[in-house]
C-alpha cells in the first residue's frame, strides 16, 4: 500500500477593490500525494468581479509539504510573478495582474498559477495550505 499524505484544501475570500458587493474567492484546492511524488495544484480566482490584480500568498508546513516549482497558469489574460524565496520555509508568494488587452478587468473563474507541491512527510502527515490575498 502507497505511503499517502494529505494536503488539505483551503478557500479564501476576498472583495474585490471595484465590486465590492460580489467576493471573489480563492482557492487551491485538496489534494493527496505518495511521499516523495509531487502534484500540481491549482490556485483559481472564482466568481471575480472586474479583477484587475491580486497578490496571493500561500503557506503551507514544509515538513509536510514543499513548493518546489510555479508558473502563471493563462499569461494570456492574467500575468503572474511567483517568488519562490521561501518556499523551503512554508511560503510563496504570487503577484498578478490582468494583460492590459483585458479592459477593464476579468470576471468568472480566473486561473492564477499552477504551483508543484513534494510531499516530504511521513505517512498520514497533513498540511493546510493556507491563502492569503489581497485584490
Amino acid at each position: 500500500m502507497g505511503k499517502n499524505l494529505l494536503i488539505c484544501l483551503m478557500v479564501l475570500t476576498i472583495s474585490s477593490a471595484v465590486a465590492a458587493a460580489q467576493p471573489n474567492e480563492v482557492t487551491i484546492g485538496n489534494y493527496a500525494a505518495p511521499q516523495g511524488q509531487e502534484i500540481v495544484a491549482q490556485i483559481q480566482i472564482m466568481n471575480g468581479a472586474n479583477v484587475g490584480g491580486a497578490v496571493i500568498n500561500l503557506s503551507y508546513d514544509p515538513s509536510v509539504v514543499n513548493a518546489t516549482n510555479a508558473v502563471e497558469a493563462d499569461p494570456n489574460n492574467f500575468s503572474a510573478v511567483i517568488n519562490l524565496d521561501n518556499a523551503s520555509n512554508g511560503f510563496i508568494t504570487i503577484t498578478g495582474f490582468v494583460n492590459a488587452s483585458v479592459v477593464p478587468g476579468l470576471n468568472g473563474n480566473i486561473r492564477v498559477a499552477s504551483v508543484t507541491l513534494r510531499a516530504v512527510g511521513s505517512l498520514g502527515q497533513t498540511s493546510p495550505l493556507n491563502l492569503g490575498a489581497w485584490g
